[in-house]
């Protein structure tokens, strides 16, 4: 009597995409680490004898202002002197200002330094840049966390695309190639917002608790962080069944919570030390830096508020195509939905710079680095909808599948120019200039 061995079950198809689908979410995520590491690696200073990375900023004699500001409080910090640049060599330097820097505390929070100073701490000179790279590993899974959210489908193609996007999207790849504090914002920023889509997906009171502690740290390092808010509750809206919506006020208000907790302290502080609780001043360039330093001057008087308008489609080169993509299919309630979700939390965020760019402050593209979770997922869900229409509906009338076809295509020629734009961003503009540079401009 021969015995027989229980049959197992050949995989099924989703089953196997979904191996084939990490394998190649993992892939894609390690080229965007050799990216992040080979930009910061790349040689800075006009004398190409004598290279000097920032994974060793402490050689730098050419680092963006910026950086060497946020270099400075990490070493107020060991020096013991918190979060202040009085009494630092930086300030005798002469293209600073003391009336805007020599204040007994710093104006940005301190939750971006605490973090740059824990990385170096822990490793050396190198934790600036370290910083950074693990920076973007927060926002690459965190906006494939959101995108497996999101996406009704979770069509493979899909994924891979924002996979893809996640990985080179030009702002931040411009952020995550310089010791700024922009890239920990959209790091931390956007681990808020995938933990708190998922929390409320699973009506989980301690997730949706996590997510506003992140974000209430995310506004510790800058507190535009607040300008994602917006967008994280509606597209927990997007996804939450119409007759369960009215729980959204609870849980965000439990987000709204969890940055009040981490602000109001530091509210607090600047009102003992400033005089004020929230001095915008202190944000803005100050006459003095606005005369001697043209660079400022053009940043901040010369440029439109208008430039995040002008120039945003012009690095995104996804976002005409997606939003194209997204229209043809407004028969489709979920895709609908979503879609404006995620234009909801692109316009929130870029209408906010606009109006600071308005009352005096710097006009810079990295100012809206928080759109880069949006835009990246709202051509994945474009794409993710208009495949299934495409595959589900025969009936669907001709002059939509012609319609997708030709946004479909457009939207290819957007992510081969996003990609494009980001790689260019990542190792040539970078070692020019300190803005971003579209790939059709000069300026």
């Amino acid at each position: 009597e021969t015995t027989k061995l229980p049959v197992q079950p050949a995989p099924t198809a989703l089953e196997g995409w979904s191996r084939g689908l990490w394998i190649g979410i993992i892939a894609i995520f390690l080229v965007g680490i050799v990216l992040r590491i080979a930009a910061l690696n790349l040689p800075y200073g006009p004398d190409p004898e004598r290279p000097q990375p920032r994974w060793q900023p402490a050689k730098c004699s050419f680092l963006e202002s910026d950086e060497r500001i946020y270099l400075a409080l990490v070493d107020q910090y060991e020096a013991g002197r918190g979060h202040t640049l009085h009494g630092h060599p930086i300030l005798d330097l002469p293209w600073i200002s003391r009336n805007q820097y020599d204040k007994p505390v710093f104006f940005h929070p301190p939750g971006g330094i605490v973090y740059f100073w824990f990385c170096h701490y822990m490793v050396g000179d190198g934790g600036f840049a370290l910083a950074e790279v693990l920076a973007f590993a927060l926002f690459y899974f965190s906006v494939l966390s959101l995108a497996w959210e999101v996406f009704p489908h979770r069509n493979w193609v899909a994924m891979f695309v924002v996979a893809i996007l996640a990985a080179i999207t030009p702002i931040m790849a411009h952020v995550t190639g310089r010791l700024w504090l922009d890239g920990p914002l959209l790091g931390f920023t956007t681990a808020a917002a995938a933990v708190f889509v998922t929390g409320v997906r699973k009506s989980s009171i301690p997730q949706v608790g996590l997510a506003a502690m992140l974000a209430g740290y995310a506004s510790m390092i800058k507190l535009t962080a607040v300008f994602a808010l917006p967008g994280m509750v509606l597209l927990a809206w997007s996804i939450t069944p119409p007759e369960q919506r009215r729980r959204l006020f609870t849980w965000g208000a439990l987000l709204i919570a969890g940055v009040a907790l981490f602000q109001l302290p530091w509210a607090i502080w600047q009102w003992k030390l400033l005089g004020s609780p929230l001095p915008l001043e202190s944000g803005r360039p100050s006459e003095e830096l606005l005369s001697t330093n043209a660079y400022v001057r053009y940043l901040t008087v010369d440029r439109s508020p208008w430039i995040y308008l002008t120039h945003l489609p012009q690095v995104i080169w996804t976002l005409v195509p997606a939003l194209a993509l997204w229209a043809v299919q407004w028969g489709n309630r979920m895709a609908r939905e979503r879609g404006l979700a995620l234009i909801g939390w692109i316009a929130f965020v870029v209408g906010a710079q606009i109006a600071l760019g308005f009352l005096g402050y710097s006009k810079l593209l990295r100012y809206v680095i928080l759109v880069s979770p949006a835009t990246v997922l709202l051509l994945g869900i474009a794409i993710d909808g208009a495949i299934a229409g495409v595959r589900e509906r025969a009936s669907e009338p001709e002059w939509r599948v012609a319609a997708i076809s030709i946004c479909g295509l457009l939207a290819v020629a957007g992510l081969a120019l996003e990609v494009t734009q980001g790689v260019r961003t990542s190792f040539y503009d970078n070692r020019r200039h300190d803005i971003i540079m579209p790939l059709i401009k000069s300026r």
